[in-house]
């Protein structure tokens, strides 16, 4: 499976790729915005994006919408997490 990890803050993205080498999965990739994994996603492909919420340029939600109008993306699985303790989003 192969998996793109994506988050602005260093220290999360490695607590994710040591979760993810937990379960298995020793070589994701990375990328530190979603410009740079927009870039990625469509010159590789991905079984599973896992993004952060929350980032510069190009946040989460914003990564996804142009991952769903995408015809070679749009049924890309996408998992999003966040420390956002805010209820309402």
């Amino acid at each position: 499976m192969k998996i793109l990890v994506v988050d602005d803050m260093p220290s999360m993205c490695q607590v994710m790729l040591h979760m993810l080498a937990s379960l298995g999965h020793n070589d994701p990739d990375e990328a530190s915005c979603g410009l740079h994994a927009l870039k990625m996603l469509r010159l590789n492909d991905y079984d599973l994006l896992i993004t952060d919420l929350h980032m510069p340029n190009l946040d989460g939600e914003q990564l996804l919408s142009k991952i769903r109008q995408d015809k070679k993306l749009h049924n890309l699985p996408v998992l999003m997490v966040s420390c956002e303790d805010d209820k309402a989003q």
